[in-house]
């Protein structure tokens, strides 16, 4: 199903479509009718199917009638990336959404609810209570209720507190539950907080794990894991990491270990704002290998996240799935890799019954990567073609002594692949059609065109009379390009950055240009 064949207003449409988002994922498609007609639901499915949109739109939908809802998530990440989420699908209406979550000032809180009286709010459970308590915050008006990874809120012991929030809302409204595993107490809340739900379970795995997550195990000791991982990352070459470590201490020692690869910490004893800028910065690309407690990893939006590995086996199957659920997200594959010790299969029956088999994963060792790094040195040797730079390169190579040999002079040819690429940009290129190139930044990351055509200039080694029409859109841009540079271009930027975030570069051959040539 296409989102522009849905019954929404004009303004989420084009938001929608500002986003990227084209056709529905399976649980869009199985929730959203229901949803904007109105009816209660429970849906269960994994992390990174597309179901923060799910409930996103009915939610804007019925704020831009007038129908606010509050939405209760687990963790304070969450709660950011949900609220990002809803004020994208908002843009372009009057619509706006409020965030409460612990360790942010309460006083900005109180004016924010006093500045936006009818807003969406998006909060973990504990501040909602403290508002509440404080009679900063009335939900007598509320006409929503979304419980955003309830079995989650559940385990981390939110039970009292989801029951005074419930217990301030108006009985008549419309409640929508959304959990990853389906457990006793997520049916018996089911039960005390929805009214003839429709229900829907995609999980597409066995008891919800993703399908498109290749899950494995790996036996290694304690003290051998820094080296495991430095391995396993040489040899998988993600491009971003997920380490889950069970405590805040060890989270910090796996950190310090893996220093020199540029990991990260992110746990629940670092300050809010600190906690904001290393999610910034792996959401940018700039910090490829992220360690992180279970809690602090919630919210984790990521779609470059090929990896995911775990230190310890998790204490419980459902916090496995949601650690999976960081990978193989948004249509994309991804790997799970949990560390045992020797002696400590047994841990893993619990996880098996639950999510299905995990297969062996054999740790390479140093002659391995060794073989990996020099085969991957021989494909890009083989690559190279020796042109008039590289022999004359290898006539100055041989003045000065060093051995003559062809892999020498393709190495030579690789050092010099840029410097040629350089001096071939001001020649003319052939003439071909123009082709849409889209770029995942846009208004809301404040680029204009310029910023586009310097950076398709300097990195993407594009003349300016090659650069065309320009849309910039809230989060997404599109650019026209010759087609017959298309693959060049991607290639170039894959890496590259604007305005801190990463460019991702994709074709674009459907989009029809909205404006002219800048």
């Amino acid at each position: 199903m296409r989102f522009d064949e849905l019954p929404l207003q004009p303004s989420t449409k084009m938001a929608l479509e500002a986003m990227g988002f084209e056709e529905t994922t399976p649980v869009q498609e199985a929730t959203i009718p229901a949803l904007l007609e109105g009816k209660d639901l429970i849906a269960q499915a994994q992390t990174g199917t597309g179901k923060t949109a799910a409930f996103g739109v009915p939610l804007i939908e019925a704020a831009i009638k007038g129908k606010r809802g509050i939405v209760l998530t687990p963790t304070r990440e969450l709660a950011k990336q949900v609220q990002r989420e809803l004020q994208a699908i908002a843009h372009g209406s009057k619509v706006d959404v409020v965030c409460l979550i612990g360790g942010a000032h309460f006083g900005d809180q109180v004016k924010q609810l006093q500045r936006h009286p009818g807003a969406i709010l998006v909060a973990t459970p504990g501040r909602v209570v403290d508002h509440i308590g404080r009679q900063t915050l009335n939900l007598g008006s509320m006409g929503i209720l979304v419980l955003d990874e309830a079995d989650e809120m559940l385990s981390m012991g939110f039970a009292d507190e989801l029951a005074q929030v419930v217990a301030a809302l108006p009985k008549e409204r419309q409640t929508m539950l959304f959990t990853a595993t389906m457990a006793p107490p997520i049916e018996n809340l089911a039960k005390k907080t929805l009214s003839n739900p429709v229900t829907v379970r995609l999980a597409a795995g066995k008891g919800g794990a993703a399908a498109s997550v290749q899950q494995c195990f790996a036996l290694v000791a304690g003290r051998d894991r820094p080296a495991a991982i430095r391995r396993i990352l040489e040899a998988e070459e993600p491009d971003a990491a997920l380490l889950f470590a069970r405590t805040r201490e060890r989270v910090e020692e796996l950190t310090g270990e893996l220093k020199d690869l540029g990991a990260e910490a992110l746990h629940g004893g670092m300050e809010q704002r600190a906690r904001d800028s290393v999610m910034e910065r792996f959401r940018n690309g700039r910090t490829h290998l992220l360690v992180a407690t279970d809690v602090a990893s919630r919210g984790l939006d990521v779609e470059e996240i090929g990896l995911v590995l775990h230190d310890e086996a998790a204490t419980d199957p459902e916090t496995y799935i949601h650690r999976i659920g960081r990978t193989g997200r948004a249509g994309r594959t991804g790997k799970s890799i949990v560390f045992l010790a020797p002696g400590r299969m047994h841990h893993l029956n619990a996880i098996q019954r639950l999510a299905g088999q995990l297969q062996r994963y054999e740790i390479p060792d140093a002659a391995a990567v060794a073989k990996m790094r020099t085969g991957r040195l021989v494909l890009e040797l083989q690559a190279a073609t020796p042109g008039e730079a590289a022999m004359s390169a290898l006539v100055r190579a041989r003045a000065d002594g060093l051995s003559d040999g062809d892999v020498a002079l393709r190495a030579l040819e690789m050092l010099l692949a840029t410097e040629q690429a350089a001096e071939t940009v001001t020649e003319s290129a052939p003439s071909g059609g123009p082709m849409a190139l889209c770029l995942k930044v846009g208004a809301m990351d404040q680029v204009n065109p310029g910023n586009i055509v310097g950076t398709l200039a300097n990195a993407g080694g594009l003349r300016g009379d090659q650069i065309g029409r320009i849309n910039i859109l809230p989060q997404i841009s599109f650019v026209e390009i010759p087609s017959e540079e298309m693959e060049r271009v991607c290639n170039a930027l894959n890496n590259a950055t604007l305005g801190g975030r990463r460019l991702m570069p994709r074709p674009a051959p459907d989009w029809q240009f909205k404006q002219q040539r800048r």
